[in-house]
C-alpha cells in the first residue's frame, strides 16, 4: 500500500506515530462463522502498515459476533 503525502519537503516515515494514526484505515472482516475466512483476512491484513484490522462473524454461534461496536 502506497501513501501519497503533501509535498512538504519532508517525507515523513510509516514508523513515525503521528503519520500512522494519520493515515490508519479500520477494516471489518465479516463472514459466517468468524472461524476461517475472516480471521484470516484480519491476520494477513494486521501486518499491512496503518491498516487496523478485526474480523466478526454474523451466525449466532460465531467466535466472534458483529456488534455495533465492532462497525463504528
Amino acid at each position: 500500500m502506497e501513501l501519497a503525502f503533501p509535498s512538504t519537503g519532508v517525507e515523513p516515515s510509516l514508523h513515525d506515530e503521528t503519520v500512522r494514526k494519520a493515515f490508519r484505515m479500520r477494516l471489518l472482516f465479516v463472514c459466517a462463522r468468524n472461524r476461517l475466512r475472516s480471521p484470516t483476512a484480519e491476520r494477513v491484513f494486521a501486518a499491512v502498515p496503518g491498516i487496523e484490522a478485526d474480523s466478526a462473524g454474523i451466525s449466532p454461534d460465531a467466535e466472534n459476533p458483529v456488534t455495533p461496536e465492532s462497525i463504528q
